[in-house]
């Protein structure tokens, strides 16, 4: 999977999370209730792991109610997304030659952040002790990753939503600019 991919994916998950949600697109589902997510496992009591019904019903149940849930799982949705962006740009062949650039340390940091709890936690590898700082810059647009950033919430707190498909997006961009950059 390359970034295109990556970002389209992340679109469709978010448009279909919030889609779910609305009760003429909740009204469709008992026409297929038979779909679901099955499991490669046979020794199960049921081929269908995930009710996409029991599911939608669960929304339905819930309703405007769970405004907490729904954060929870756009969350989800966007650690899962940052850590599958920085999985493809280190096996990027040309990752050495772009590594400490800062929009890649940005992207290092907030995969860094995601992975571990969802909070900012800098190692002492990429800390400039002397100066109180980062080694490298980290930045995107207007975001500045420092050391003040220790401990502090990074989904949804330090970057939004919509913010993990833009990132994606001048990310590739950013790459395919960079195809041919020596260090």
């Amino acid at each position: 999977m390359d970034l295109n991919e990556l970002k389209n994916a992340y679109a469709e998950i978010i448009t279909s999370t919030m889609y779910i949600r609305l009760p003429e697109i909740r009204k469709l589902v008992p026409k297929y209730p038979t779909i679901g997510i099955k499991s490669s496992y046979s020794n199960l009591k049921k081929d269908t792991i995930i009710n996409i019904k029991a599911v939608i019903e669960s929304i339905a149940n819930e309703g405007n109610k769970s405004s907490q849930n729904l954060r929870n799982i756009m969350t989800q949705i966007a650690r899962i997304f940052i850590i599958a962006t920085w999985d493809i740009i280190v096996n990027l062949k040309t990752y050495p030659n772009l590594k400490d650039k800062k929009l890649i340390q940005f992207t290092r940091h907030i995969r860094n952040g995601v992975a571990h709890d969802n909070k900012f936690k800098f190692d002492s590898r990429v800390l400039n002790k002397a100066c109180n700082t980062l080694k490298l810059p980290a930045k995107w647009k207007d975001k500045k990753i420092e050391l003040k950033h220790e401990n502090t919430i990074v989904v949804p707190d330090f970057i939004k939503d919509g913010d993990v498909y833009s990132l994606i997006c001048d990310l590739q961009k950013f790459v395919d600019e960079n195809k041919n950059e020596k260090k």
